[in-house]
């Protein structure tokens, strides 16, 4: 396999010689010469439809090499609007609360007699609801499977438990 030779070269940006295998000689005329084509560049394509657009027509991005984002603002808004997470959809424990009967619920209430499973705290607030500013306590109620369902857990009655916010984060998906 070959490879490139240190030579004499001269600069694309300040027309200077230097030795070395990179079109720049040196991170300050790296940083200038990004500069200088950033201002001068008027056209851009967008990854998202595939079609050139003006600069003007993309939000600007300092981590792009180019200072832009790889799709226009039109583009970004339709990803936004399509993607779930941006749509104020239930979040995951809302939807797990939903889809367990009130019958399940009240025996799940009743087995943890108000208590967390792990720590044995009082949860406040054993009310099926949506209100998201209730899930921010620590000791708000939240429903866990013993055997996470990512390690192929059930969503079965027996493998479900009680427990305290906080309990629930520090046990995340261990057993």
């Amino acid at each position: 396999m070959a490879t490139r030779s240190s030579k004499t070269r001269t600069c694309i940006q300040c027309s200077s010689s230097y030795i070395g295998t990179q079109s720049l000689c040196s991170k300050e005329c790296k940083k200038e010469y990004v500069l200088n084509n950033k201002i001068n560049r008027t056209s851009k394509k967008c990854n998202g439809c595939n079609t050139i657009k003006q600069v003007t027509e993309f939000h600007g991005d300092s981590y792009s090499s180019d200072g832009y984002r790889y799709e226009c603002k039109k583009c970004a808004k339709l990803r936004k609007k399509n993607n779930p997470s941006h749509r104020g959809e239930p979040k995951k424990h809302d939807a797990i609360r939903r889809t367990l009967s009130e019958e399940n619920w009240k025996t799940l209430v009743e087995i943890s007699e108000g208590l967390c499973a792990l720590c044995k705290i009082s949860l406040s607030d054993l009310e099926r609801s949506s209100d998201p500013s209730k899930y921010n306590k620590n000791n708000a109620v939240t429903v866990d499977h013993v055997f996470p369902k990512s390690k192929g857990g059930s969503h079965e009655l027996s493998n479900l438990q009680l427990l305290c916010r906080a309990c629930n984060v520090i046990k995340s998906d261990k057993i």
